[in-house]
């Protein structure tokens, strides 16, 4: 078949790939993309129009600043086939670049911003201080867009104050992504008033303050979505003292990963409408460190029954201490995840009191009818010595990746060992928490795990404690 010939279905899916492959491809440079997209059109007159007509195949755009500025000329038209496509343009050049570089990245940089796309997303993998070297580009207000996703390598010395103050000039933006670091030039006045109007609002950074974070959530005080992620937390919420209580009725998902931030930040939200809330702070639950998780179990109870996804993360298996998974606020969310760390073995009973990481299932009914539940790390406190003097767990510690809707399985992974150590009577209190849910429909994995486990019970190799 000719060339020419090939079905529409047919020349969409090629290029489809071809415009989806290079952004997997590392970003290839974009004068290397440019020539691929040329090389297409000049197959035949028909693939010249769909090339030059498809602003998918332009939306992406990786710029390489060596020793000299790209080629404006090019720029400029790569820009103008995305016509109103939202593009995704990553900007690379040295990591500390010389004197001699900078103004050739500073050249590009400036062209990319007074050529005025319609960002999509914006990546910056330099190390130019664009507050002291770029001018303060004008904002082009038929380029406005609802929501901008601006990247930023924290780990260099970039500052964003133009970039920033060019988009949260927009005022129809609604959804932010911001990955940066540090975040003191964002706690400006100016920018206060961008904040109010944001509806959701991302942030990736490498360290922040308790107190930092409390500002932000202040002033996104019309904000249904707030997600940060903090590698460090540099003051912790303990160490705030007399600070604002921060109340948003219109909060509907809240995401906060941030290690070593702290507990005691709840005791400054008040997010009464709060449906989802992942929280990804390391918590131990034993006695003695009880207190610090006192001040989550007093806000989550406060939630006035709003709460509809729970995520925890990265918690220690010993939980019975824990009257927030004993009491009935826990019994009404339908969607509760739990992702649970344990390696102190005999000191966690498991499944004694038909117990799964010290959580009464049974005691919580609609985990039966969730449609996702994680449980972490199952570990039985019990152990059975061998005749060879090995010790070995009865139960070993199995992942029980999810169950979604009413089907179980176990991590592939694991089933070696699962197949290995676990007992009959093990898997059985697993299989009958959530009875439910597996009735029928339990993998074929699982099921020869649990005929091989059967076979070493007979064997009185492992038995229940």
């Amino acid at each position: 078949m000719p060339v020419q010939d090939i079905p529409d279905e047919v020349v969409g899916i090629i290029l489809r790939w071809h415009a989806s492959s290079f952004p997997l491809q590392n970003w290839l440079d974009f004068k290397t993309m440019y020539k691929a997209r040329n090389e297409l059109s000049l197959i035949c007159q028909r693939w010249h129009f769909i090339v030059n007509s498809s602003p998918q195949l332009w939306s992406y755009m990786q710029v390489n600043i060596d020793q000299q500025s790209p080629s404006i000329l090019l720029l400029r038209s790569w820009v103008r086939r995305a016509a109103r496509i939202p593009m995704n343009i990553l900007v690379s050049g040295e990591r500390y670049p010389s004197d001699q570089t900078q103004p050739y990245i500073i050249q590009a940089l400036t062209t990319i911003l007074l050529l005025r796309p319609v960002w999509g997303q914006l990546i910056l993998n330099i190390g130019v201080p664009l507050d002291i070297y770029m001018p303060n580009i004008p904002f082009d207000q038929s380029n406005l867009i609802e929501e901008i996703k601006l990247v930023i390598d924290p780990y260099n010395a970039v500052g964003i104050g133009v970039l920033v103050d060019n988009v949260l000039r927009d005022p129809f933006l609604r959804r932010l992504t911001l990955s940066l670091s540090p975040l003191n030039k964002l706690y400006n006045s100016r920018y206060w008033m961008a904040f109010t109007r944001l509806t959701e609002l991302t942030i990736v950074t490498v360290d922040m303050s308790a107190l930092q974070l409390l500002l932000l959530l202040h002033a996104c005080a019309a904000a249904t979505r707030f997600d940060i992620t903090a590698e460090a937390v540099t003051e912790n919420a303990a160490e705030l003292q007399n600070e604002q209580l921060v109340t948003n009725p219109h909060l509907r998902i809240l995401n906060i990963d941030c290690n070593g931030l702290g507990y005691e930040i709840f005791n400054y939200l008040n997010f009464p409408n709060l449906e989802v809330l992942h929280h990804g702070e390391y918590f131990s639950a034993f006695p003695e460190e009880q207190r610090l998780f006192k001040p989550f179990e007093d806000w989550f109870k406060r939630l006035n029954h709003s709460l509809r996804i729970l995520r925890l993360r990265n918690i220690n298996m010993n939980l019975q201490h824990v009257d927030l998974f004993q009491s009935p606020e826990l019994e009404r969310i339908p969607i509760v995840e739990f992702q649970v760390i344990n390696r102190n073995g005999e000191e966690s009973p498991c499944f004694e009191d038909r117990m799964v990481g010290g959580i009464h299932v049974m005691n919580i009914p609609h985990l039966n009818d969730s449609d996702l539940m994680t449980i972490g790390w199952i570990v039985p406190g019990a152990y059975a010595q061998t005749d060879d003097s090995d010790f070995l767990a009865w139960g070993p510690e199995i992942y029980l990746l999810a169950v979604f809707g009413r089907m179980m399985w176990v991590a592939a992974a694991e089933l070696g060992q699962l197949n290995r150590a676990a007992s009959t009577w093990g898997i059985e209190v697993i299989f009958n928490a959530f009875k439910n849910v597996t009735e029928g429909r339990v993998d074929m994995e699982i099921r020869k795990a649990q005929e091989a486990a059967a076979t070493r019970s007979q064997r009185n190799m492992w038995g229940p404690p």
